[in-house]
This record gives structure tokens, sequence and C-alpha cells, in this order.
């Protein structure tokens, strides 16, 4: 338990926790939101497709929110009648790394630019991560305990 040791989180712990769980983007590209392959569904839906298509006004929210490059969310493939199916919804998520393969937690990434933000965010502003904030941090970035429960970020509490 490597984080814990002072009970509180500071920003260079918070960097760290979130390397070890693949939270930060490496490659400064867009962010990739995963969801289970049980939530496609849901996130079809979600995206517009509740009338069983995603068309062109749908598009742009899908490219935010899932971070499709236009190579993506652009190809051809897809636009030949206009619209996406949920066939084609899935393929698209897949080729961008988006569905979770392991079943295990969602992972919200973060780009390197990004992290002074999600660090405040995570109650951090006053400098530190606490018990008290720490459950949010694991939810939204599916931190697992090994990581967020890790005395060598608790070594001052």
């Amino acid at each position: 338990m490597k984080y814990w040791k002072d009970m509180k989180i500071d920003y260079r712990e918070f960097v760290d926790m979130l390397k070890r769980n693949g939270n930060i983007s490496k490659d400064g590209g867009n962010v990739k939101l995963q969801v289970h392959r049980s939530e496609v569904d849901a996130a079809f839906a979600e995206a517009g497709g509740s009338d069983g298509i995603i068309d062109f006004a749908d598009i742009e929210k899908v490219e935010k929110k899932y971070g499709l490059p236009m190579n993506i969310s652009g190809d051809m493939k897809y636009w030949k009648d206009m619209k996406i199916d949920y066939r084609e919804f899935v393929d698209m998520l897949k080729r961008n790394g988006n569905i979770s393969k392991d079943g295990g937690n969602v992972k919200l990434q973060v780009h390197r630019s990004e992290v002074d933000a999600a660090f405040a965010e995570a109650g951090g502003s006053d400098g530190i991560i606490d018990f008290a904030d720490i459950e949010k941090v694991e939810k939204k970035y599916g931190l697992p305990m090994n990581i967020s429960g890790d005395m060598k970020y608790w070594k001052d509490m």
C-alpha cells in the first residue's frame, strides 16, 4: 500500500496511480472512453440510435464521447446508406478500442495536459486527495484497490 502511508494522495502520487492503471493517454490523441460489451446496447441508444440508427446529426456526439477519429467515424463503409446501424456502431467502437475486452473496470483516459484539472476535480484543489475523495477517483477512473490502496501513496497520513 504505497500510496496511503500519509493518509492522502498528492499530485505526483495521483499521476502515478493513473499511469499504473492506464488512464493517461500516451499517444496525445483522443481520449477513449471504454464501455463493457454488456453496455453497448445502452451506449447505442444514448448515441441517438433509439430509432435503430445513428445519423449525421448524432455522429459528432459519438465522436466526442468515444474519441473517434475521423478516419473511423467518417469511413464511407459505414455511411453508404447515410446512417450507422447497431452492427456498424459496434464495429466503430471495436476499431477504436472503446469496447472493454477484459470485463474489468471501465477506464477513462485523460490527456497528460488534462491531469491538473483531473486532480483538482478529484478533490485535490487543496493539494491532496484524502480518504473522502478516493472513492470518486476509483469510480471515475476504474482504479482497483491494489492501486488506490497502495500505502506508497498514503505514507504521510
